[in-house]
């Protein structure tokens, strides 16, 4: 379920009366059940993908962005309950690595920073290659139904999709027949490594180096299987950490600055670990809060953090222009103006004009034609807003979460195509469209 963040308020979960939220958690992102996920993770919440199967008519569960079993019939559940892109709560208000840093000996970023296949020379201070050359990667949340889900990516055109897997229990073995079998269709898997309403300990943390020395450039995978070319290029880590329904609290808190502080030591652990493997792998961050208590939290705790970070990710399913505009303006204060934007979830609820219940800024009956002309819109000026900085543009997700008709939870219906793949209408052409690029 998905938490929507008012900018003056305090989270509300998904569910509540007080956003839509998702009734399935977003916040995996390995299932296409949630909107912040592909699963069944709201807009805010990581892709489901990698969890459950996409398209249940059952409210993805947490758990199932990131692991639920993968031949299932059930829309991918977002391993945490996102609230499809809301701000957080806050109260109002190739295999060669490249040289090492002297001072840390962190090794620069991987080639891919933010998930950019060719990105321009790195930069020397940071380790953050700039993403002025490097073109936009578009995608869509998916989950670890390999029917449907994998299915369903491949009919849209899709060549990037975002999974969740678990980051306390998966093992790079558990991913393979994932990763193998999006790889086999021509399409890369962008990890989501979920830790929903905890943090990972720094073990956990180091151990994302065994999943990028397994399936990045130059793999052991790669070895024994075909789709090298499908090596991943980034691993989101962690689904919306910065907003406060997964913890109970909001940004001013005491407990959501230390939480702030804690991932970014993580982060810098899990990038150390993934350098020293000598592997061109990124990693991408949260930096979704209008407040600025969670960006000024991270660097506070690591001040070189920029060194660290290959994309800065965001759900800007409301408000996408203010809470962009906070991003920059936050991360700017700190040192940065290269490093990419990843939009990881964005999308519309719509099933062909049946009211739905949540709907927080658009038409609740909304039809698919308005559903694809608000989407191509909202494109194209943040395209305009980001310019280069655009890395990544996700859309959650692959399909609903429920038979058309069926249910009244607008969470259920952000896919682009419907539960049983049949296409939306012109909101399928609108997605299809952006997929090609």
């Amino acid at each position: 379920m998905r938490a929507r963040l008012d900018r003056q308020g305090a989270s509300h979960p998904a569910g509540s009366g007080a956003a839509s939220s998702s009734a399935a958690p977003r916040s995996g992102a390995g299932s296409t059940a949630s909107r912040g996920s592909s699963s069944s993770r709201g807009p805010s919440g990581a892709s489901s993908s990698a969890g459950s199967g996409s398209g249940s008519s059952e409210a993805p569960s947490a758990s199932s962005l990131t692991g639920s079993s993968p031949g299932s019939s059930e829309a991918p559940s977002a391993s945490t309950p996102s609230t499809r892109g809301e701000s957080p709560s806050a109260p109002a208000p190739s295999e060669s690595s490249s040289a090492s840093d002297p001072t840390t000996g962190l090794q620069s970023p991987p080639a891919p920073t933010g998930g950019v296949e060719s990105p321009s020379a790195p930069d020397p201070t940071g380790g953050v290659e700039s993403p002025s050359a490097a073109p936009l990667q578009t995608g869509i949340d998916s989950g670890t139904n390999m029917s449907l889900d994998l299915q369903g990516s491949a009919q849209l055109g899709a060549r990037l999709v975002r999974i969740e897997f678990p980051i306390a229990t998966t093992t790079p073995a558990e991913m393979e027949r994932v990763i193998g079998g999006y790889a086999a269709e021509g399409i890369r898997v962008l990890p989501l490594a979920g830790f929903y309403g905890t943090l990972p300990t720094p073990s956990q943390a180091r151990s994302l180096a065994g999943w990028a020395q397994e399936f990045g450039p130059g793999g052991t995978f790669w070895a024994d299987h075909p789709g090298g070319q499908e090596a991943i290029q980034s691993i989101e880590f962690g689904n919306e950490t910065s907003y406060g329904y997964q913890y109970g609290d909001g940004a001013g808190a005491a407990s959501y600055r230390e939480r702030a502080e804690n991932y970014a030591r993580r982060l810098q652990e899990a990038a150390e670990a993934i350098a020293a493997a000598g592997v061109h792998v990124g990693l991408l961050a949260q930096a979704d809060d209008w407040t600025g208590d969670w960006v000024n939290g991270m660097y506070a705790a690591v001040p070189d953090l920029s060194r660290y970070v290959a994309g800065w990710t965001i759900h800007p399913y409301h408000d996408w222009r203010s809470r962009l505009e906070d991003l920059l303006d936050q991360t700017a204060a700190h040192g940065d103006t290269t490093i990419p934007i990843d939009i990881t979830e964005f999308g519309l609820p719509t099933d062909g004009g049946h009211c739905l219940e949540g709907v927080e800024e658009e038409n609740a009956c909304m039809p698919y034609n308005e559903a694809a002309s608000l989407l191509r819109s909202a494109v194209s000026e943040i395209r305009q807003l980001l310019g280069s900085r655009l890395g990544m543009f996700i859309l959650y997700q692959v399909r609903d979460q429920a038979d058309t008709g069926t249910s009244a939870s607008s969470e259920r219906y952000y896919g682009a195509l419907q539960h049983e793949l049949q296409p939306k209408g012109e909101f399928t052409s609108a997605v299809e469209e952006l997929l090609a690029e």
